[in-house]
């Protein structure tokens, strides 16, 4: 089955999150846009014990067939050695924000990790996903910590579309006699 990636791409409707860190830009979709994660060279920071949300615009897809699920990545790590950090992936589609499962990154584990969670259909209309609902879809995180002065970092952040191609179809009909005619 072939996949797709779409990456942030612009400013989306949400930029909570708190502070930007590196890309000499300082935007927020910038630190979390690249192919392979910089890790401490640009992310986005979280401190405090509620989530902040940011929301990504996303390149345009170009696959065709049926989606099978869209998966979000995220890659964070946390600072503390006290307290967990944790992480929630988001979506928006048809004008409303869904968060994920919220990931735990725990205390003293202070090493970036890859993060994902699936969506198999679209959470607003409850049935499959559409190439027309990928093109309006925006992706993100929120960000937190459990207390402390400490933060959570997320550096990646993409969407995975797995998706079947339509495959043509083509109808054969006869057209000569074959060996045998017994009828």
């Amino acid at each position: 089955m072939p996949t797709e990636i779409l990456r942030p791409n612009a400013a989306g409707d949400e930029e909570n999150i708190t502070a930007v860190v590196g890309d000499g830009i300082g935007t927020h979709y910038t630190v979390v846009d690249e192919v392979v994660a910089d890790d401490d060279t640009s992310y986005l920071l979280q401190t405090g014990t509620t989530y902040y949300r940011d929301l990504y615009n996303l390149g345009a897809p170009s696959g065709s067939g049926v989606i099978n699920w869209i998966k979000v990545w995220y890659r964070f790590r946390n600072t503390s050695v006290t307290y967990d950090a944790y992480c929630m992936p988001a979506i928006k589609t048809g004008g409303t924000a869904y968060n994920g499962s919220e990931s735990i990154q725990p205390a003293n584990d202070l090493a970036y990790d890859n993060y994902s969670y699936q969506w198999v259909t679209n959470p607003q209309t409850g049935v499959a996903w559409t190439w027309a609902d990928l093109i309006a879809l925006q992706a993100g995180v929120s960000l937190k910590m459990a207390g402390g002065t400490a933060n959570s970092r997320c550096t990646q952040i993409y969407v995975e579309i797995d998706y079947l191609v339509a495959m043509p179809t083509e109808i054969l009909r006869p057209n000569a006699a074959g060996d045998e005619e017994n009828i």
